[in-house]
């Protein structure tokens, strides 16, 4: 083999050397990456919220892991029931990320898994829902909105327990009644109940009467003697009345402190302030009407007191009648006493202590007074007839009035001069 040969030889084997070498090295470098950082996770692939595109195993856990504490201590889940609220500890969500990690699939949305402790949600929330008990809520479906939320590290949120609560509890629980009696027989209530034996108040919404029976054949008697019954029922409430008007005088069917005028110029209106329907139901009993109001327990009871109850007398008017007969009169009207009374609503625990007192109402009802009519010639008698015989009269007074100063003067007269003979000897 001449030189030039040789030279080509050693050349051609240096070159595979290297490259060899150079393969190896390269192979070894991208072992060390993979084997200690983990694979990496594809575009569009996300834990919850979090995208983890392009991270490693490692880095995947890191990144979720500072968000999932970041979350804990910045936000907020939020139990609410009828205006009561509770917030949610983080202590009580446990993040499997390990376990979120483990069945991802790459490119795709894959929830991030996590844990909350029934068992310490139940006993923290016992208070929020007296009067109920745990056993009326759909529970498993509150802990999986619970879980839901947590998983998708949503901010500051408010679950409200009405939402999770059985249908039979929302249906049966009658939170007040009330009843009126003595309705006149010429009030129709029959045309009414036949439409409205139960009138729905959704949640944060208004109850107008007036509204209710627009274009109904329906009589403001009648339609006051509804709005009295409702009135009566839901005071004993939270709800708030929003507009109501009294009676020129207390019906019969009303009590102090408990009646609703409507007519076409006054309306009657109330506010369901919670967060669920209410339903009125109303319905014929023996004696008259009775009203139940159906929805949820209260988180409060309320008691109503009528305080500061004052009569006030009626006046006689007197009106002169010329054909009545001599000394004779008669009632053209008969009167009736004023009426006043404070109307003050009590909220109270659930074991009976008094939270707040409230002034509902001050009712008045104005005197009614009682008109007399007498004959003419008897106020002739009583000094209330021409200026002659009034004269007379102040002619009569006069004369009397002058015997009686002459009488008296006579009488001073004499006793002065009794006086002076028993003084004389003391002098002497």
């Amino acid at each position: 083999m001449d030189t030039s040969s040789f030279l080509k030889l050693f050349s051609s084997m240096a070159i595979s050397t290297l490259f060899l070498f150079s393969i190896s090295q390269v192979g070894h470098a991208v072992y060390t990456t993979v084997s200690t950082q983990g694979k990496f996770y594809e575009e569009n692939t996300y834990v919850g919220p979090v995208n983890i595109s392009g991270l490693t195993d490692v880095e995947a856990l890191q990144t979720l892991t500072e968000k999932t504490n970041v979350w804990k201590e910045q936000e907020e889940l939020i139990l609410s029931y009828n205006g009561k609220s509770y917030t949610v500890q983080p202590d009580f969500f446990t993040f499997l990320i390990d376990q979120s990690l483990v069945t991802i699939e790459q490119g795709k949305q894959n929830k991030l898994i996590v844990a909350v402790s029934r068992q310490e949600l139940e006993f923290e929330i016992v208070d929020l829902l007296n009067p109920l008990s745990i056993e009326e809520i759909n529970i498993e479906g509150l802990l999986q909105d619970l879980e839901d939320a947590a998983s998708n590290l949503e901010d500051v949120k408010t679950l409200k327990i009405e939402d999770f609560f059985h249908s039979d509890t929302l249906a049966t629980t009658t939170v007040s009644e009330a009843s009126v009696k003595n309705i006149p027989s010429e009030i129709d209530t029959n045309t009414f109940l036949s439409s409205f034996s139960k009138i729905s108040i959704p949640a944060n919404s208004e109850l107008s009467i007036q509204t209710l029976l627009n274009d109904q054949n329906i009589s403001n008697d009648t339609a006051s003697v509804i709005a009295t019954l409702i009135y009566k029922a839901i005071l004993p409430t939270n709800f708030t009345i929003v507009e109501r008007h009294l009676s020129p005088e207390l019906p019969t069917y009303a009590e102090l402190g408990f009646d609703a005028m409507v007519t076409d110029t006054y309306d009657f209106v109330i506010y369901n302030p919670n967060t669920t329907e209410y339903v009125i139901e109303i319905q014929t009993v023996s004696d008259g009407l009775k009203a139940a109001v159906i929805g949820l327990p209260l988180l409060y009871q309320y008691k109503i007191e009528v305080i500061n109850v004052e009569t006030h007398e009626q006046k006689v008017i007197i009106q002169y009648d010329q054909d009545l007969p001599s000394g004779q009169k008669k009632i053209v009207n008969k009167g009736k006493q004023g009426l006043s009374a404070t109307i003050m609503r009590h909220k109270l625990d659930q074991k009976g202590q008094l939270l707040e007192k409230q002034e509902v109402a001050m009712d008045y009802y104005s005197p009614i007074h009682t008109v007399e009519s007498h004959s003419l010639k008897s106020a002739v008698k009583v000094g209330t007839s021409s200026d002659a015989d009034s004269d007379e009269e102040q002619d009569e007074n006069s004369e009397t009035e002058n015997s009686e100063d002459e009488q008296q003067e006579t009488d001073e007269q004499q006793d002065s001069e009794q006086q002076t003979e028993e003084d004389e000897p003391i002098e002497k």
